[in-house]
């Protein structure tokens, strides 16, 4: 039996199964115990809640802030948790959904500022890793000081390889905000960025648009890392019996400006629904939202705002739908961000064998669809109603895009064949 490869994680959050990032570290490592041991590295606060890791540091961002006050408090706190599986979700205060709404960049510098504190390293710290003893640093490329110089610092101590795994387009200049703020933390998150690549072995990137654009920057070999599934060439497909009203549902993140995306569509609907309940929406999210967001959203007999759906509760959702959306702003200033970004989500809607409908601006995301004719596609917000009508009429589009999504899936998505090249790039990487 082969040697496990021991892979030290670090991340912002913590590696949770209901946040995107940790839901997909624990698809792409499921059932791989026998080839990897992984231990945890966090910043956030917050339990971990996953099935794979045992060994935590969480370093707290907050102790950090804390210690201008309290300059004796340790930021570092090592754990063992045998079963994280069932940990509770943290709960933010109203205070703090105002400040994630209105995301002013001055409080995400403040934090970045106490981020560049070497506070963290501590005996208990070098012990936590030379205890675990890994063979391989992993986590998300960071676009801030405390994550990257962790990160480094362990390469570093170890002698060890470093894998990043950049999710969202960060390093871009292709902005056009005038605050001077947001240009500090640009160069801030350019200088991290480029540091931590430059020091990577290699990159997983989530994209082909985020591979061509990252290769010509940090001259590195990136390599597209996707989430799988094990897709069953003879599964049948259990095609919808339809009927009036089409339930779409949409399950995510509304900041951003998807809002004003949904909001597009929920008016449409309600439009459409003037002569007869043709369509309803539901809407599943954890994003904070103020008064004008809920009246845009909630429409009687059209759409709805709910709390979001827990995890393990997401499939009967999903089974429950006639038509899954995808859903990005249409201003280009708002999608500019994620223009480079897959949405991990897509996946798990290619795994259900639902219609996908993807609404808003060309993302690498919309593209991907687009080039695989895996979603029903509406990119030009003036075609909306169009485009609506024309799946009442013909309704038989809902289940031939069921069909082309899972066929998306099935030919891109193979879960055995991912993980059988991430475990060939880990070992490659180790001595011989």
């Amino acid at each position: 039996m082969e040697k496990k490869i021991k892979v030290l994680v670090i991340t912002y959050l913590p590696w949770r199964e209901d946040n995107n990032i940790g839901n997909s570290y624990s698809n792409i490592f499921a059932n791989t115990q026998d080839k990897y041991e992984f231990a945890h590295i966090y910043v956030r606060n917050g339990m971990p809640q996953n099935t794979l890791a045992k060994d935590y540091y969480h370093i707290s961002i907050i102790k950090m802030m804390k210690r201008m006050l309290k300059p004796n408090l340790v930021v570092g706190e090592r754990m063992k948790i045998e079963d994280s599986s069932q940990t509770e979700k943290p709960q933010f205060s109203s205070f703090f959904n105002k400040l994630r709404m209105l995301r002013w960049p001055v409080f995400f510098l403040v934090e970045e500022l106490f981020g560049l504190s070497n506070c963290w390293k501590t005996k208990e710290f070098d012990q936590f890793i030379d205890d675990f003893n890994p063979d391989i640093v992993f986590g998300t490329l960071p676009d801030g000081p405390l994550i990257s110089n962790l990160m480094l610092y362990v390469k570093k101590r170890k002698n060890i390889p470093l894998i990043t795994y950049p999710w969202d387009d960060y390093y871009s200049l292709k902005h056009t905000n005038l605050s001077p703020i947001f240009w500090i933390r640009k160069i801030m998150q350019r200088h991290y960025l480029f540091k931590t690549a430059k020091q990577s072995d290699f990159l997983y990137v989530i994209s082909n648009l985020m591979k061509e654009e990252y290769e010509k920057c940090f001259h590195k070999d990136c390599r597209i890392l996707f989430k799988g599934y094990h897709f069953n060439v003879d599964q049948p497909i259990e095609y919808r019996k339809l009927s009036l009203p089409i339930h779409l549902v949409y399950m995510g993140n509304i900041g951003a400006g998807r809002w004003k995306t949904l909001a597009l569509l929920a008016s449409a609907i309600k439009e459409i629904n003037q002569d007869g309940q043709k369509f309803i929406l539901d809407i599943y999210t954890l994003s904070p939202s103020d008064d004008k967001m809920k009246s845009a959203l909630n429409i009687e007999g059209c759409s709805k705002l709910n709390l979001p759906v827990p995890n393990d509760e997401k499939k009967k959702v999903m089974d429950a739908a006639d038509i899954l959306l995808h859903v990005e702003p249409f201003n280009k200033s708002e999608y500019q961000f994620y223009r480079a970004s897959f949405s991990t989500k897509l996946v798990d809607y290619f795994y259900s064998a639902k219609c996908i409908l993807a609404i808003g601006g060309m993302t690498a995301s919309t593209d991907y669809l687009v080039r695989n004719d895996a979603a029903i596609c509406i990119t030009d917000k003036s075609k909306i109603n169009e485009s609506l009508m024309k799946i009442v009429d013909k309704p038989q589009l809902i289940n031939e895009y069921a069909k082309k999504s899972w066929d998306c899936g099935l030919i891109n998505h193979q879960i055995d064949k991912i993980q059988t090249r991430m475990y060939n790039d880990f070992k490659s990487l180790l001595p011989k």
